[in-house]
């Protein structure tokens, strides 16, 4: 059946709703970007023999790699970062697993488009049995391990792997969601694969166990996540029988454990509960391609008609549920990172029949509202808060068929949680009198009006969006979404529903019982003092009135133990004289309706420049004359037929001031980006100055909140972050009309840096609590040591931060900071989009005008000082330590929540300078060729861990590989030997790689690299990449495409022998250990048992059939080789040193190469420390560094590097890469 759904105008695609003679839904989706890749790649294979799924089967497919890092376009990284972060120091962005394939024709290649297909099963966590709680969840991970057409567990991922895609799922609490995304060439041979879930899955007895770990892997991952943390909490306190007091996440103990105890075979069960519960009534289907529709639905009828229609029936709906929460309950629970968080949850009704009009919309908006009058700029006056979100989440506990949830989450300053009468519930007090402003003043059609406008606004100029992202969104929401709407569904205001809007409003008044309080705070302990005492005193707060349950005051104070997290928490029931208090009291003089919005354009023109060619796509030789001879990477040429775009244009380069521009008319859209970079001496003189920039830049967004806030509804988007010795980013992008407005405002508040009352004190104790919490988390902490050892120039740690923080007591110091910075500073911009060169030219200099004359004035001489206008070439470049050849380097760091229990290696490996083109795409290349096995030997067979990545690394213009893993199952020493055997065992895999698999791995990262730009941030986020780091290199991709075609399969096995390779003597290697404070599942502490396990720990056997068992003993000699432990800058020669890292130079740790032998004498010695200091016996433990010795080849060090500031110490830089350019004259 065909559907007339409502689209975007700038929406090109074409649409078809059906459904299947089985009842599954499905959405088919043609995309003319897809197409187009697709025409590509047919073309490429004529001529070519074909494998019968169309793989090719003789050599030479093209490809390119592409470094985002690298280049400046794509390496993949868990840094998570693009840019050059703040604490990262290193560019890179998750390389999308993946792209298009496009294989090489008469040597053309072009930018291509994933397809994509995504499946929703109705049934999802709701559905768990009370006896195997996480069963859904279970369920998910087994779907991945084999079919019956493709019984090899790891077919289906590998097959993506190799053609250029990624797949993921997860499950919801009444749904199931699966997707991928594959070059458009293989869509037929992926979906294939796909379809089998649901069609004839295996259940393999096998990976039953493996799996179920992985689940137990994946929840101890989220055991120190606050944010889990209080959904558990939320769970278990829910009214028991009730859907919500569950499980939902599933770990050994409920899944494995406890149901094999109770008799019950696991493996029948999951089959049981598949065919119960997974047929097509409940299954929606995007499929997202480049094959016209019929071609599609043809497709998708060949291999989902198949699927049985099984006994479930349509999806299960809880609209009979109730309420989950008892009222008027204040729960209070410790914080894991250093902050405090009151969250006020309201139950409402379930609201999905009213997604057309949203009325949940109109409260979440004023409720969350940053500008003047708003509650949050009320509870920053009294200095009581930092943040604030108000609204229903899109996720399965906040809006399902039982009900929604309407949450306030408030982070709280100090004074925030003592003010009267302490807990947090002062700010809670101030949210009610809001309320009441709104219930007083009744629904207003005009704050509707604009929000509707926004939101028509948004989808009429809708940019482009990711397959893989469009077809998941799409298939979670048809379950429940008319099928004219899904398109729309989000942007959607058609009617005005006042009465709705009150009646919302009448279930959030402070006498009902429908709301409860969390708190969760890192001050639980003095929390839980003043509860307990509050309620002795039969005249504090806590014994004003009855309460909802009319419990005593002394019983209302209740301490109970959530049992999968084992989460201490108290319940407090609030009495009645502090809610009906709370109903009684006056509206606040300052809380008041926002003003109308200034900011919402309109003017939506598109600018030309007078050039009827700006708008209509350029050839390769139009695109090719935009190219700079100094825009190439070693000289190497760009070829006309692989460039995707053409490069921004410098458009200005004087004294203190370099502008590149591009007009971005192609994009059709009336959008802009306006990026820049402020670089100066002073931004990286000390810890002090960076403190002192970080404060002026969160002063300088806090000045702007309320304006700021008013843009960025209406589309306007601003940031200003610090981005350490390289400076300070400041970021304007969104509708063009207004945005030269937003930024001389942002400017004007660099340069003014004026503070309002109470702002600095709140900006102060936030800034310190993020450099307390940023190694928090294993897998950060490990990234952040490794850039804190490889940082050439100016890199401090969170703990100097934090120490130099500490001594900053006014913001006299920060304002001077500013004032001396911006008397010798350069300003480097990136402007495109929506704009004019003129009009970019205009605003860039108007910028720099702003800060040059507020300099001066501020020095209060604007008359005889002239602000020093620094040039682009005397700005501080970021270099990189070089890594000794034949050295491996270990550095160990305690975890720094007392409460972990995961370790986290990380394993580095540097390639070199990506100057050298050659070498970067060798990197992408390992990159692409590894990921997949890596994930299926450590994640999947071992399961080490549910975090096991690997990726490229750029790290200030050097390459570089990683090996992550996050484990509780195995302790660090266990995890490198893992890490290291399978790197050793994977040198004959690559030895014996067939030509063809290696040619399919080409195309897949030639795909990756020449993807193009589908949104006008894509573009400006990669152009401005280069200019940030001042690299300029903005055809990279296209260069590294050509270049990737000519590598040979020979040339990568040398690169992997000589820079990965375990028994490599040049090999260059850093790795990082953090060291977990507790026990987790499988292993033991850091005292004598976790000394012996971890002695004891086995390698894995590598068996015939492929299989990896773990518990598999030791072999006498497998991966152990002869080693020389050594300390950094040390002779051989080690005296004992209590086991403590020492200075470059001094005696190395006795224990460091301690035999096995040696273990109860170092398991005494880790005790003492443990007692002295936690962290010296953390990095110390379990004899890791005598395993690290024992993977060496002979004659290789292991150094251990006990500070990585000492350790940096007069060690060679690499040379500064930067490009230095030709100075303009500018008319």
């Amino acid at each position: 059946m065909g559907t007339n759904m409502i689209q975007s105008p700038n929406d090109k695609k074409t649409y078809k709703y059906l459904k299947l003679s089985n009842g599954i839904a499905v959405l088919l989706i043609h995309d003319p970007a897809v197409a187009e890749a697709l025409a590509t790649a047919e073309d490429a294979k004529q001529g070519m023999d074909l494998s019968e799924d169309g793989e090719q089967q003789s050599g030479s497919g093209s490809g390119s790699a592409d470094d985002e890092d690298v280049s400046g376009s794509g390496s993949s990284s868990d840094d998570g970062n693009s840019g050059s972060g703040e604490e990262e120091g290193e560019e890179s962005e998750e390389e999308g697993e993946g792209g298009k394939q496009g294989k090489k024709q008469k040597g053309r290649m072009a930018g291509s488009k994933k397809a994509a297909a995504a499946m929703a099963v109705g049934v999802g966590s709701f559905s768990d049995p009370a006896e195997m709680q996480g069963l859904s969840h279970y369920l998910e991970h087994m779907l991945f391990m084999g079919s019956d057409k493709f019984p090899d567990e790891n077919e289906y991922d590998s097959y993506l792997s190799k053609h250029g895609g990624s797949s993921n799922a997860f499950t919801e609490l009444e749904f199931t969601n699966y997707h991928f995304e594959v070059a458009p060439a293989h869509l037929e041979g992926a979906l294939d694969r796909f379809a089998q879930f649901f069609v004839a899955p295996l259940f393999k007895a096998g990976a039953l166990e493996r799996e179920v770990q992985a689940v137990d892997s994946e929840f101890s991952g989220v055991l120190q996540s606050d944010h889990s943390r209080l959904a558990q909490l939320m769970c278990h306190t829910s009214k028991a029988g009730h859907i919500y007091n569950k499980f939902s996440w599933g770990n050994l103990d409920s899944l494995w454990t406890q149901p094999r105890a109770a008799g019950i075979d696991v493996r029948q069960r999951i089959i049981d509960y598949y065919r119960a519960q997974y047929g097509p009534a409940r299954m929606s289907l995007v499929l997202l391609g480049g094959q016209p529709l019929d071609e599609l639905e043809s497709l998708v009828r060949q291999l989902f008609d198949p699927v049985p229609k099984g006994i479930a029936g349509p999806p299960p709906a809880f609209s009979d549920a109730g309420m989950p929460f008892q009222g008027r309950v204040l729960y209070v629970a410790p914080a894991v990172k250093d902050h405090h968080e009151v969250t006020v949850t309201f139950q409402l009704p379930c609201l999905r029949q009213h997604y057309a009009s949203k009325p949940d919309h109109y409260i979440s908006h004023l409720v969350g509202h940053e500008g003047p009058g708003s509650l949050l700029a009320a509870l920053k006056a009294r200095g009581w808060a930092v943040e604030l979100c108000a609204g229903v989440d899109d996720d399965g506990y906040s809006a399902n068929t039982a009900l929604y949830l309407f949450t306030v989450s408030i982070v709280l300053t100090e004074a925030g949680l003592a003010a009267g009468p302490g807990c947090g519930l002062a700010p809670v007090a101030l949210l009610f009198q809001y309320l009441k402003l709104l219930t007083d003043a009744g629904p207003q059609a005009w704050v509707w009006d604009e929000i509707a406008s926004i939101a028509a606004m948004k989808f009429r100029f809708a940019e482009e969006e990711d397959s893989c992202d469009l077809a998941t969104r799409l298939a979670s929401s048809m379950g429940w979404v008319e099928p004219k709407h899904l398109l729309v569904a989000e942007c959607l205001h058609e009617q005005w529903q006042p009465e709705k809007i009150a009646e919302l409003l009448g279930c959030m008044h402070p006498a009902s019982s429908s709301f409860r309080i969390d708190l969760l705070t890192k001050s639980h302990t003095a929390v839980e003092q003043q509860l307990q005492a509050a309620a002795a005193d039969p005249s504090s707060w806590l014994s004003s009135g009855s309460s909802s349950s009319s419990s005593s005051s002394s019983s209302r104070v209740r301490a109970f133990t959530e049992p999968w997290f084992k989460m201490d928490a108290l319940s407090v029931d609030l009495p009645d004289g502090l809610t009906g208090g709370w109903a009684e009291s006056a509206v606040a003089d300052d809380l008041a309706l926002p003003p109308p919005n200034p900011y919402i354009p309109s003017d939506f023109e598109l600018k030309t420049d007078g050039s009827a060619a700006a708008a209509t796509p350029m050839d390769g030789k139009q695109l090719l004359a935009g190219v700079e001879p100094w825009m190439l990477v070693g000289g190497e040429a760009a070829r006309p037929d692989m460039l995707l775009a053409a490069p921004p244009a410098m458009l200005l380069d004087e004294p203190g001031l370099r502008l590149w521009h591009k007009l971005a008319a192609a994009y059709q859209q009336p959008r802009a980006c306006a990026y820049f970079r402020l670089s100066g001496p002073a931004a990286a003189a000390s810890p002090a100055a960076a403190v002192l920039g970080a404060l002026w830049m969160r002063l300088v967004e806090e000045a702007l909140a309320e304006d700021a806030y008013l843009a960025d509804v209406a589309g306007l988007h601003c940031s200003c972050s610090t981005e350490g010795a390289a400076g300070f980013e400041v970021r304007v992008d969104g509708f063009s009309h207004k945005l030269g407005v937003l930024a001389g405002r942002v400017f004007g508040a660099l340069a003014g840096c004026k503070v309002r009352p109470h702002t600095f004190a709140a900006v102060h104790e936030q800034l310190l609590r993020r450099y307390r919490n940023a190694m928090l988390q294993p897998g950060k902490a490990a990234a952040a040591l490794r850039l804190q050892c490889l940082a050439g120039g100016p890199h401090w740690s969170s703990d100097q931060l934090a120490a130099a923080l500490e001594l900053v007591t006014d913001v006299a110091e920060v304002q001077a900071f500013a004032s001396q910075f911006l008397s010798c500073c350069h300003l480097e911009g990136l402007v495109m989009g929506n704009i004019t060169a003129s009009e970019a030219a205009a605003l860039a200099r108007s910028l720099r005008a702003t800060l040059s004359q507020q300099s001066r004035a501020a020095d209060g001489d604007s008359a005889s000082r002239e602000c020093k206008l620094l040039a682009a070439s005397d700005r501080l470049q970021e270099r990189c330590v070089a890594l000794p050849a034949g050295v491996a380097l270990l550095h160990q760091a305690a975890a720094r929540n007392p409460e972990e229990e995961n370790c986290c290696v990380e394993a580095y490996y540097q390639i070199g300078l990506s100057t050298d083109l050659r070498l970067r795409v060798l990197t992408d290349l390992m990159d692409q060729v590894l990921y997949e096995p890596v994930y299926d030997t450590l994640r999947t067979k071992q399961q080490l861990g549910y975090t096991v990545s690997s990726g490229a690394r750029l790290t200030h213009g050097v390459c570089g590989f990683c090996v992550v893993v996050v484990s509780a199952a195995f302790g660090p020493g266990e995890v490198a030997a893992r890490i290291e055997g399978f790197l050793q065992d994977y040198t004959a895999t690559l030895q014996a790689m067939p030509q063809d698999e290696f040619d399919r791995h080409k195309a897949a990262l030639a795909s990756n690299k020449l993807q193009k730009d589908t949104a006008l941030a894509q573009e400006a986020d990669r152009a401005w990449e280069q200019v940030f780091s001042a690299r300029y290199e903005f055809v990279c991709k296209e260069q590294e495409a050509a270049l990737l075609q000519g590598v040979t399969l020979a040339e990568l096995q040398q690169f992997y022998a000589t820079h990965i390779a375990p028994s490599s003597a040049q090999r260059r290697k850093l790795m990082i250990q953090v060291i977990p404070n507790r026990p987790g599942k499988g292993k033991a502490g850091l005292g004598d048992e976790g000394a012996e396990q971890q002695q004891a720990a086995p390698l894995h056997v590598q068996h015939e059939h492929g299989m990896v068992e773990p518990n598999s003993p030791r072999q006498a000699g497998r991966h152990v080789m002869g080693a020389t432990v050594v300390h950094a800058g040390s002779s051989s020669t080690a005296a004992e040193s209590n086991g403590e890292a020492t200075e470059p130079g001094e005696a190395a740790a006795a224990g460091a190469a301690g035999s096995p032998g040696s273990t109860q004498s170092s398991a005494k010695r880790q005790r003492r420390q443990q007692e002295q200091a936690p962290e010296a016996a953390a990095a110390a433990a379990s004899g890791a560094a005598a395993d690290a010795a024992a993977l060496l080849p002979p004659g290789v060090q292991l150094q251990l590097v006990a500070d990585p500031m000492q350790f940096k110490h007069d060690r060679e830089r690499y040379p500064v890469y930067c490009t230095v350019k030709p100075q303009l004259a500018c008319t």
